[in-house]
């Protein structure tokens, strides 16, 4: 079996989802988005700013990570830099130490992400599944926070866009793993607009709870 494509059954085997990773993305919809649709605000602009820089960083990094460019730690100081200025964006709503909550969780993210690529490289399967409960634990913890500081975040809709998040990068992993250019770049479309979702999402609760 081509190495490449092993680390791909490995990866998929891990987070569950051998065999279903080329179908359609749906558009996530919810009440509480389309309640505050209307008018534009600092933080929503604000909050897609750094999901779209978020989308493009990470993939920044898996590029250079496994194509062994040797730029992937200057690829993930700026990725990690990135998850910083999400608490920085909560700080003016909910204060320094909630920001520096979602800042830790977000970095804890991204770090177990890392961590999940390297164990794909070097095929451990155990460590892989491992990783990916860590991984879906920090996003139940992230679900769990938000929801506290602002109730008009629901935990459902949370949950989902997570569950979507996690989803959708790991099927980019697999796809450009398995060198499958097309699906690789389609999933990448299909990050960043999930991406924009969830920065909207978030936007418009808090527009809710602070009009």
């Amino acid at each position: 079996m081509n190495k490449k494509w092993l680390i791909a059954s490995l990866f998929a085997i891990a987070v569950g989802i051998a065999g279903g990773y080329f179908i359609a993305y749906k558009r996530f919809s919810s009440p509480v988005t389309l309640k505050a649709a209307s008018g534009t605000c600092e933080l929503s602009v604000t909050l897609r700013k750094l999901w779209a820089q978020q989308a493009f960083l990470t993939r920044n990094y898996m590029l250079a990570e496994l194509n062994e460019t040797g730029d992937s730690p200057i690829a993930l100081e700026q990725l990690l830099l990135n998850q910083e200025q999400f608490g920085d964006a909560f700080v003016e709503y909910y204060g320094q130490q909630v920001g520096q909550q979602i800042s830790t969780l977000f970095k804890e993210h991204v770090l177990i992400a890392v961590d999940l690529l390297a164990a794909a490289k070097v095929k451990s399967i155990s460590r892989l599944r491992q990783l990916d409960k860590q991984w879906r634990t920090n996003a139940q913890e992230m679900v769990t926070l938000l929801h506290t500081i602002n109730p008009h975040l629901e935990e459902k809709d949370l949950k989902a866009l997570w569950k979507a998040h996690l989803t959708l990068t790991a099927e980019e992993v697999m796809a450009r793993l398995s060198k499958k250019w097309k699906a690789d770049l389609k999933k990448f479309e299909e990050i960043f607009e999930q991406s924009l979702e969830i920065a909207d999402y978030l936007a418009a609760g808090i527009k809710i709870q602070f009009p």
